[in-house]
C-alpha cells in the first residue's frame, strides 16, 4: 500500500536523471528512492509497540520533487537476531513545473507488517540510520535512514 501526499519544501532525490529544461517545463523523469526518509515502528493502529504482537513500518521517503506519480513502492522488515533490518523503495516520476511555479514536494509513503517481538531490546537498522527499542515501548519508535 503506498500514499502520496503533498507538502511545500525544497527538493531532493536519491537516485534519479537530472531533468532538462525544456523552456516552461522540466522534461519527465524517473527516480528511485531507497533507504531514505524515515521509518517508524509501530502497532497496525498506530501507538507503542507491544511484545509478541505483529507490527506495523511505515516509511515516508523524503520530498521526492515536484509533480510527482508514484509507480511503485515497497517494504521490508526482517528480524535477525536482535537487528530489526527495514529496508524500503520507491519508483516516482517527477513531472516537473513551470520555473515560475512554487515547488510542492511530493512525499511517498508506504507501510509493511513488522514481525512480532518479544519483550527485550533491539535496534532497528534503516538505511544508514539505527535506533535503540526496548519492547514494549509506549509509543512509535522512528529512524531516520538519511
Amino acid at each position: 500500500m503506498f500514499l502520496l501526499f503533498a507538502l511545500a519544501c525544497g527538493g531532493g532525490s536519491d537516485d534519479s536523471s537530472a531533468p532538462t529544461d525544456t523552456g516552461w517545463y522540466f522534461t519527465p523523469y524517473e527516480s528511485t528512492y531507497t533507504d531514505v526518509g524515515d521509518a517508524c515502528l509501530s502497532r497496525d493502529n498506530g501507538g507503542g509497540v507491544l511484545a509478541d504482537q505483529p507490527g506495523e513500518i511505515r516509511v515516508e521517503f523524503d520530498c521526492v520533487g515536484c509533480g510527482v506519480a508514484t509507480l511503485t513502492s515497497s517494504c521490508t522488515a526482517t528480524l535477525v537476531g536482535t537487528e530489526l533490518q527495514i529496508t524500503a523503495q520507491a519508483l516516482v516520476e517527477v513531472s516537473g513545473t513551470p520555473p515560475s511555479t512554487t515547488c510542492t514536494c511530493g512525499y511517498v509513503e508506504t507501510t509493511c507488517a513488522a514481525p512480532a517481538l518479544p519483550a527485550g531490546a533491539y535496534t532497528i537498522v534503516y538505511g544508514e540510520g539505527q535506533g535503540a527499542v526496548d519492547v514494549p515501548a509506549p509509543s512509535p519508535v522512528c529512524v531516520s535512514g538519511d
